[in-house]
């Protein structure tokens, strides 16, 4: 019996992978649809599958829906600083709640938020879980905003005291979008209209000194769309200085913006997709990862249609230094890979070095994405066969990493440890 299923693509926050044996040029997947049953709004792009229920039952990695992964009162989220310390939050018991840890997760402390803060977040799931930045062991940043007021939570202590910034948005209906924040206080906020769901303002935040706010206007030059006119971006700097925006508009394109002065001024490159791509359309643009010196690279994931069939693809983009053009390369490698639970396809370490986990295995590149090399691990695929979610995938340098997985019950979490690439893993808790 064929049955119908409605199944968000892996570009939405309600990913659903579906995985297609494990070579490096594994064929692109197919799904029986067709273009009137394709729609791409804001971050989700759904799609009408007709077949069998039990590939995406039993896909590794799993679909995650956000919903119920907020309801499964489970630590969803977590990041580490160094190999040994880190940060885990999410809604416990309906209540946001955050943990440190100093030795690589074996045990967790839990940290005191700012009581007027908490009382002030929404107690109930259905609440945007709040913009949590650690970017040092000790700087840690927590960002929410309620109608038209942006609260930001600053830490240079490990959590253990908090200043507490508030800040007057020009308009009730902006939602917080992308956010990246520097150690030294410096942060930078893209924010979308509720209604439109498209992207409103770009917001310097500065909080050393008097903390102070600022919109940027992002518009790369006279002939360039402005930012405003796109309807997903993400913002990532590495420097007070240098910085970059990737963005997609409502049509498919792609655009990157890049600022050397802190986002005074931009520079916008069109984006042009691989040839072999010219009949496919951008649906999600994920975080850059950007060097000290502006160039970068980033991921994209487009949606075509090939004889009556929806096909996914993935590109990798990248700059190189003293050149002002932008290259791409198709990579079916990871089209169906992930390494969190908002479905992004890379976790990287920095420009040159990401991760990602498809079929039961991690995939490395160490060279932006020109070639990866899959790394096989007994311990690692026992673990997704038990728990199949991926939460979330990071490595700290070449050697040590962390994965955070979930049962497909979305009852149960593991963390587990590598310090030798990915080869062997060790169960850090649970």
């Amino acid at each position: 019996m064929r049955l119908h299923r409605v199944l968000p693509i892996l570009l939405s926050l309600n990913c659903a992978w579906m995985t297609t044996g494990c070579g490096v040029k594994a064929q692109p997947h197919r799904a029986n649809v067709t273009r009137a049953q394709v729609s791409s709004t804001g971050y989700r792009t759904e799609y009408r599958a007709e077949g069998s229920p039990l590939a995406v039952d039993t896909a590794i990695p799993a679909p995650v829906r956000l919903s119920q992964l907020k309801r499964s009162n489970t630590w969803y989220n977590t990041r580490f600083v160094t190999s040994q310390e880190g940060y885990r939050w999410g809604f416990r018991n309906t209540q946001f709640a955050l943990q440190h840890t100093g030795d690589r997760g074996r045990h967790w402390e839990a940290v005191s938020l700012p009581a007027n803060w908490m009382s002030s977040v929404a107690s109930n799931v259905d609440s945007a879980t709040p913009f949590v930045q650690v970017k040092a062991p000790g700087a840690l940043f927590v960002l929410s905003q309620s109608a038209r007021q942006l609260t930001v939570l600053a830490s240079e202590s490990k959590a253990q005291i908090w200043s507490q910034h508030q800040f007057r948005l020009p308009d009730d209906n902006l939602r917080i979008h992308s956010v990246s924040m520097l150690s030294n206080g410096d942060g930078w906020v893209v924010l979308s209209n509720a209604t439109s769901g498209k992207v409103a303002l770009l917001l310097h935040i500065q909080l050393a000194d008097v903390a102070r706010t600022q919109v940027q206007r992002v518009d790369g030059s006279t002939r360039a769309p402005a930012l405003g006119g796109s309807v997903q971006a993400v913002v990532r700097f590495v420097t007070p200085e240098q910085g970059w925006i990737v963005a997609r508009w409502p049509d498919g394109k792609v655009r990157q913006f890049s600022t050397q002065d802190g986002g005074a001024n931009w520079r916008c490159h069109v984006v042009v997709s691989p040839p072999s791509f010219a009949h496919f359309r951008c649906v999600q643009v994920y975080a850059p990862a950007v060097r000290d010196d502006g160039t970068g690279t980033f991921v994209a994931r487009y949606v075509g249609f090939q004889s009556g069939h929806a096909v996914v693809h993935t590109a990798v983009f990248w700059t190189e230094a003293g050149k002002t053009s932008m290259f791409a390369e198709p990579v079916d490698t990871i089209d169906f890979a992930v390494s969190d639970y908002w479905g992004t396809p890379i976790a990287w370490l920095d420009a040159d070095s990401g991760f990602t986990i498809r079929d039961s295995r991690l995939i490395v590149t160490h060279d932006a994405g020109a070639s990866w090399v899959w790394i096989p691990s007994r311990q690692l695929e026992r673990a997704l066969s038990q728990f199949p979610r991926i939460l979330s995938l990071q490595f700290v340098s070449q050697t040590d990493g962390f994965a955070y997985l979930q049962s497909r019950d979305y009852r149960q979490t593991i963390l587990l440890a590598t310090t030798d690439g990915g080869i062997t893993w060790a169960l850090r808790s649970n």
